[in-house]
This record gives structure tokens, sequence and C-alpha cells, in this order.
């Protein structure tokens, strides 16, 4: 009896510990159709924002992550930012296993505090991290945490979707306001039942989204991001930020903001004016003298992240920057647009969005959008962009860092959008000049020469002081030839102050040619070519884009031929035009030589989806014309085989 009565109490408490353990989000409860192509699946995520005044915003986070495979990782890592405006009231996070039982619960010392930028000299910005991988798929991530912000300068976004390999079970974003003015939003590819819905219950106005059970969304090839995922983006009409009160309801009043910041920070130290002045003395125009003040500038201090200061958002004194001889890209603006100020020449403290590949920013809505600030200098003769973080580049050059597209200028007046400068295709150019000696082997000895002018000027400015090795081995990753040594190579950059780059070079290709029997098969294009494939596409959902510049490509390659061979193959003269570029080449004979000369102009471009098959034409087009060969029959002599 007292056996039974032992069994029962075991099963009793195996039974009792079995329900105390903690099941969530297992595997199984995942609808069909969201794993289909996913690694990863929102399971839950709940933001809400509750708002009870300008400089007080709670704001609670709830999140859960199925993740099936380590692409997908970076969704375990705990990253929550603060700063001198944001107190993290607590983080909570969990691990489940696939069938939804505990695996591990966050300790405090999981939790590091780190400097959120790691090359700041100094910044009010911190972040809490912790590490939650469980590499165990697929495995699920819970995340908790709740912060309360004395500032509302930055508003909440809502995408619930990041990558085409991501569904959402449940995504949604509360915000409790006291004002309905308060809130501006925009809304991006939101299905019907995802828009707002907005309520009012007594004097709080809440503002929701919400999206349940959505598959992954396929991008199609060349599509903008933004024009294919959801996502709402929100901005406060007014705020207030450190001790500061501004508006968002128009460009204007917001560059007034920060225009605002700028008026204590007008005061260069007197030894630094009578060195502007002595600097400028020496030229006789406008032009000339801002370009000596930039250089000059470019030779004195350095780009240093400095996050100090309302937010992060007001620069350093130039009393700062000289004492330092570092700034920010804020306080080297400021700094520059001071000092022409000393010698009577205007310019514009001016914020973007830079970066290659950005896209613009949504005029409908006055924010914070940008990422940088850089100086617009409006001389009689021309306006001149000025970018005050470089040390290297040329006066009036932005590359594809701040070229076509949206900026805010500041002045007395507020602010304004303009846009900068988009390049034609004869600003950037890469220009080959070549002299091949081929060799009845197939092998040859080149001669290669490259110029550059505009933004492929960048490619050399880039390896242009590393070491000779580096230089080749850019080369040899960078040219459409097979195996080939370079013997010899040399490069110049920002030749007379400009952003042109020179590379020239001698190189030993083997197997140039490839021999059958007798004949020689030649690339006639022989060291850039095009590999780009894509397929055409009935169903085409999506508008496109292509190019980050306009640009165009010269080639002129001298081949010098073997003795005793023969010609008896060139292909004809290639001719293609369309809205999307150009491409033009041919072959002529000379005595003993051939002669390839090619010209592409490739524009920058974002097109309806009707065009998309036509743009495949061209560059398969482009493609099949690159591929095409020079044969040549060898004659079976001594001097032949010689060779």
């Amino acid at each position: 009896m007292k056996s039974y009565f032992i069994l029962f109490i075991a099963c009793f408490l195996a039974v009792q510990s079995i329900a105390q353990e903690k099941f969530a989000y297992p595997v199984k409860d995942i609808p069909t159709e969201l794993v289909e192509n996913a690694e990863v699946v929102t399971r839950e995520e709940k933001e809400v924002f509750n708002i009870k005044a300008l400089d007080n915003i709670e704001e609670k986070v709830t999140k859960a992550y199925t993740i099936f495979t380590k692409r997908q990782e970076d969704y375990a890592y705990i990253v929550i930012g603060y700063d001198s405006f944001t107190d993290i009231d607590y983080i909570k996070a969990a691990i489940y296993d696939k069938n939804g039982k505990l695996v591990k619960k966050l300790k405090k010392s999981d939790i590091q505090d780190l400097s959120a930028s790691g090359s700041a000299f100094k910044t009010d910005n911190r972040v809490k991290i912790a590490d939650m991988r469980y590499g165990v798929y697929p495995y699920t991530i819970w995340i908790q945490h709740k912060t309360i912000q004395k500032q509302s300068f930055n508003a909440p976004r809502w995408s619930p979707i990041y990558s085409e390999k991501h569904s959402v079970q449940q995504s949604s974003l509360e915000v409790h306001s006291f004002s309905k003015e308060l809130i501006n939003y925009f809304e991006r590819n939101l299905k019907e039942n995802q828009k707002l819905n907005l309520t009012q219950i007594e004097d709080t106005f809440t503002f929701k989204w919400e999206m349940n059970n959505q598959p992954c969304i396929e991008r199609e090839r060349l599509s903008r991001f933004e024009d294919i995922f959801p996502s709402v983006s929100l901005s406060f009409t007014e705020f207030k930020m450190q001790g500061t009160q501004g508006k968002q309801d128009s460009w204007q009043n917001f560059g007034k903001w920060k225009y605002n910041l700028l008026l204590d920070r007008n005061e260069l130290p007197e030894s630094v004016k009578q060195e502007v002045h002595e600097i400028a003395d020496k030229h006789n125009n406008d032009y000339d003298k801002a370009k000596a003040l930039y250089e000059y500038m470019q030779n004195k201090v350095r780009y240093v992240n400095v996050s100090l200061g309302i937010g992060g958002w007001q620069p350093q004194q130039p009393a700062w920057v000289e004492e330092n001889g570092f700034g920010d890209c804020k306080a080297l603006t400021n700094y520059l647009r001071v000092a022409l100020k000393e010698i009577g020449i205007e310019s514009l403290y001016t914020s973007v969005r830079a970066g290659e590949g950005k896209s613009d920013i949504n005029e409908e809505m006055p924010s914070q959008q940008f990422n940088h600030v850089f100086l617009c200098i409006p001389l009689e003769s021309d306006t001149v962009w000025a970018e005050c973080t470089s040390q290297k580049g040329p006066f009036n050059y932005h590359g594809t860092f701040t070229n076509d597209r949206q900026v805010l200028i500041h002045n007395q007046d507020g602010g304004k959008l303009v846009r900068t400068p988009k390049y034609k295709s004869t600003d950037n150019q890469t220009i080959i000049s070549a002299e091949v000696d081929l060799f009845a082997n197939g092998n040859a000895d080149a001669q290669f020469k490259l110029d550059l002018k505009g933004v492929p000027y960048e490619d050399i400015e880039y390896i242009y002081k590393e070491s000779t090795d580096k230089q080749k081995e850019y080369l040899k990753e960078d040219l459409s030839i097979g195996a080939f040594e370079v013997t010899e190579i040399e490069t110049k950059s920002k030749i007379d102050g400009e952003a042109k780059a020179q590379l020239q070079s001698k190189l030993k290709i083997r197997n140039l040619a490839s021999k059958s029997g007798q004949r020689l098969f030649i690339p006639s294009n022989i060291f850039y070519r095009t590999t780009y494939k894509l397929r055409k596409d009935k169903n085409r959902e999506y508008n496109f884009e292509v190019g980050s510049y306009d640009n165009e490509f010269i080639e002129k390659t001298v081949i010098n031929l073997p003795k005793n061979v023969s010609i008896e193959f060139i292909p004809e003269e290639n001719n293609i035009e369309t809205i999307f570029g150009s491409y033009h080449s041919k072959i002529t004979q000379e005595e003993g030589k051939l002669i390839f000369e090619k010209k592409e102009i490739w524009k920058k471009g974002y097109h309806d989806k009707s065009l998309y098959n036509d743009y495949v034409s061209f560059m398969n087009e482009v493609r099949k014309a690159d591929k095409q060969k020079i044969v040549l029959v060898v004659n079976d002599t001594p001097e032949a085989k010689a060779q």
C-alpha cells in the first residue's frame, strides 16, 4: 500500500512540474501560409506610445519573432537606445524552443551598456544590448521593454515587414494623444483593413494601425522597397527638445527651428579671423576664395562624430572646433559657414538624407528625415555644394552621397526644399585607352590606361594611397579578363584638384584568345563586358529603378595581330538606342591591327512597370554584343609556331 502511495505522489509531482513549465509561441500554431518562404515570422508585435505631454511620452513595446534560419539571427539581438532625454524603465526577454518551451530568460548580467557610436569622440547616445541567439532552429525570441521620453522630436515609425522573407501573424502600432492635430502621419502600401483606425475616449485620441496574418511579400527585381512594403511614418506637428520648442507643421517652420540653433554659433576666434582674411585676400573672386577656405579647412580639421548639444542637433562652437581640431558634420559645416561669412560670402546650412541609393525624403511630411548636413554656397556664377566632412574630396564635388535629391536649406526665413544637381552622363566618365600585342598561342601583352572623371574617380581615390599589391588586386577584380598578371601599375588622383583620376598599367594575359585547331577566338571587348542577366516578366506588378547616376563609358583598344594570321570574322557594328541608355561599338581593320571602339551611355531612371521587358531586352542586347568574338586563322608556319 505504501509503494502505491509513493508512486501516486511521484506522478502527481511530475504532472505539477510539467504544468508549471512555461510554454509560449509553439511553431505548430503558425498558419501554414505564413511559414511558406519565411525565414522569420512576427508572432506578436505591439508598440504603444502614450503622449502625456510634449516632454513626457511613455513607450511600451512587446515583440515575439520565430526565427527559422541563421540569416535572420539579427532578430535575436536586443538593441535599445537611450540618451539624456530617454529613460529605460525595464527590459525583459525570453527564448522559447520550437515546441514553445521556455529555454532561457534574460538576466541583468546579459545586458551590456555601450556608447551608441563606437567612432564618436563624445556622445550622449547610449545603447543597451543583449545577445539572445539560441541556434536550434526554429526558435522564438520574446522581448518587452518600456521607456520614458522627455522629448517629442522623434516620432515612431511602423514597418511591420522588413524583408521578403518576413511574414506577420500580428503587428500593431497605437499612439494615444491629448491632441488630434499633434499627429501627422503618412501611410504606404497598406490594405484597407490595415489603415488608420482613429478613436476618441474623452480627451484621448487613439491612432491605431494593425496587420494580421500577412504572408511574405515577394520583391520584384529592381523594385523600390518603399513601393512594396507597408509602413506608416509619423511626426509631431509640435515638439520639445532640451528647453527648445519647435514646429513640424511645415518645412519652413521646421527649418526655422534648426536655423535658430545656429544663432549663437557665429563667431570665429580672432586668430582664425586674421588667417581667413589672409587666405581670401590672395584671390580675386568669390569662387576661388570659397575654394581656398574649403581646402584650408580640409587641411586643418577632421571629421569625428560628436553627438552633444540639444539632442545632438546643435553644432559645436567654431572656437571648440578650432581648439580640438575636429568636429562632426554639423560643427564642420557651421565652421566653414562662419568663415565664409567673415569674408562677406553668405552660405546656407543644409540638411540632407545622404548616401548612395537613399530614397528621397517624403515632401508631404515635414519632419526630421535627414542624416547629414553640408553647405550650400550660392555664388553669382554658380551654386556650390561643399561636403565639409571630407579631408580629400575636391571642392564642389558631392558624388552619389548628396547628388540629385531634395535637401532642406536653413536661413532666417525658415526652411526651404531645393534639389541638388543631377549629373549629366558627360560628368561621369570612364575612358579606356589600350594597346594589346596578341601572340599566335593566344597569350598577349597589354598597355592599359583608365581615365576617370566624376563619380568613377572615387574607385581610384579609394585605392590611391594603398600599396602596389593592393592596387594590382583591385585591377584584377575589376577587369573582365580571365588569367593575367599586372607587371606595372601607377595611379593618380584628384588631378588638377578636380574629381579626376588615372590608372596606367602593363599586363601579361594568358589565353586571351582561345584556340581551336588553326583558329583563334578573341573577345572583341577585352576589358569590360556586361554579364548582368535579367528575365522578362509578363506579370510585373511594380515600377522599377535603374542606376544611381548618369554616366558614360568610352573605350578604344588597338589589337596588334601576330604575323601570318588572316581574319576570318569580325562582328558587325552595334547601334542600340533606348530611353535607358545607348550602346555603340565597331571594329575597324588596319594593316596588322584591329581597332575596337565602344561608347556606352547609362541613364539613371525610375520607370513604369510596363517598360520593364524593354529594359530586359536592352540589357540582353548589350550582353550579347559584349560577348561577340573575333575569329582569326593562324597559318602553320615556323614563325607562327615560334610565337
